[in-house]
């Protein structure tokens, strides 16, 4: 057994590590190099219980290891799991976030004139009566949320590596939240034939967490499984409590991730040209939720097989606050909102659904 992971592993220059039956069975010379006296360790003293306990083929997660956040692909074979171990994309960007900085203020000024300019012209349009004007705003209002999704995820990408992305927390119900979302989103996207689907283990599930920002994952990680699954496929949202962390889970049954692919995922820019055949935006997506995750204290895992479908797995402590106050700090999310809805779901809303009575 030793000697045929030595013949595929050995000459790796990433580091490598095989599990069997609970014991580390096999490491190359790069995983030696990386983790001292690895040859008296057990897995749990490698990897987080997270990373081990979680059940799947083909996955990409990440552990701290010798004092390194480190990303590491696993891979399930007959009687042993595989995890190759590499280092983060490199911040070879140079000055890039404060530019994307400078880029999204200049986009936005222009954004708000044409907003205002687009608001000022729909009285004069919708006492017409003519749909093909109607349409054409509607063009104008998708393009315009499109553009300030792209424009808001340069701005936090921004924030986040400047380590300058601040939370705003609050305590508020995430199941009663989610579900009223997947309804909303059910609606906007039903011309898509895709059913959409929300489960949770509880009615009622109260977190301590920045609500916009979990919302934003959330719907960056609908966006992505309904731009890649087709007519007659299903995306699934559900939220659980386990022990004290929640847990959120995005699948869906569409066309999956190369396994080439699949490790780049986390990698500004380059991995969302290749999960979807239709690019929108930057790329910045699946960095940003895991950036949403990481400010939170969490870890997220993302499953995939091509032509089975992708799964997204975030879990995020049960954070509270130390002062008695905690449960007198609700969110009002009666009135979801809408704006952040339809910025970040652009990329697969219709220009149809971008009519006035969606905006008021």
């Amino acid at each position: 057994m030793t000697d045929r992971f030595t013949s595929l592993y050995g000459n790796h220059s990433q580091a490598v590590i095989v599990e069997k039956n609970g014991k580390v069975e096999y490491f190359n010379d790069a995983a030696a190099r990386l983790i001292p006296n690895i040859n008296e360790a057990a897995p749990e003293d490698i990897f987080p219980a997270e990373l081990l306990s979680y059940n799947a083929d083909r996955f990409i997660g990440e552990a701290k290891i010798a004092g390194k956040n480190l990303v590491v692909n696993v891979t399930k074979l007959s009687d042993c799991r595989v995890f190759g171990i590499t280092a983060p994309e490199p911040d070879d960007q140079g000055d890039w976030t404060n530019i994307f900085g400078t880029i999204s203020y200049e986009l936005n000024n222009s954004l708000s004139v044409l907003k205002m300019s687009s608001g000022l012209l729909l009285p004069h349009i919708e006492n017409q009566d003519n749909s093909k004007l109607s349409r054409y705003a509607s063009m104008i209002y998708h393009s315009y949320y499109n553009i300030q999704r792209i424009t808001n995820n340069l701005t936090d990408f921004g924030d986040y590596t400047r380590n300058s992305m601040l939370l705003n927390r609050t305590s508020y119900d995430l199941a009663v939240s989610s579900r009223e979302m997947i309804d909303t989103v059910r609606h906007l996207v039903s011309d898509r034939g895709v059913e959409l689907y929300f489960k949770a283990n509880q009615d009622s599930l109260v977190v301590y967490a920045d609500k916009r920002r979990i919302d934003k994952l959330i719907l960056n990680l609908l966006s992505n499984s309904l731009l890649n699954t087709p007519a007659g496929g299903s995306v699934a949202l559900s939220v659980i409590s386990a022990g004290d962390r929640f847990i959120l889970t995005v699948s869906d049954n569409g066309q999956g991730i190369p396994p080439e692919i699949l490790q780049m995922a986390w990698s500004r820019y380059r991995a969302e040209r290749f999960v979807s055949e239709q690019p929108v935006g930057v790329g910045l997506g699946l960095p940003i939720v895991h950036a949403i995750t990481k400010q939170h204290g969490g870890s997220v895992m993302l499953e995939s097989r091509l032509g089975i479908g992708t799964t997204v797995t975030v879990s995020i402590p049960l954070t509270k606050p130390e002062t008695p106050a905690f449960n007198d700090i609700f969110v009002d999310y009666a009135d979801y909102d809408m704006q952040q809805l339809l910025t970040e779901l652009s990329g697969v809303i219709s220009s149809e659904k971008y009519s006035q009575k969606y905006m008021d």
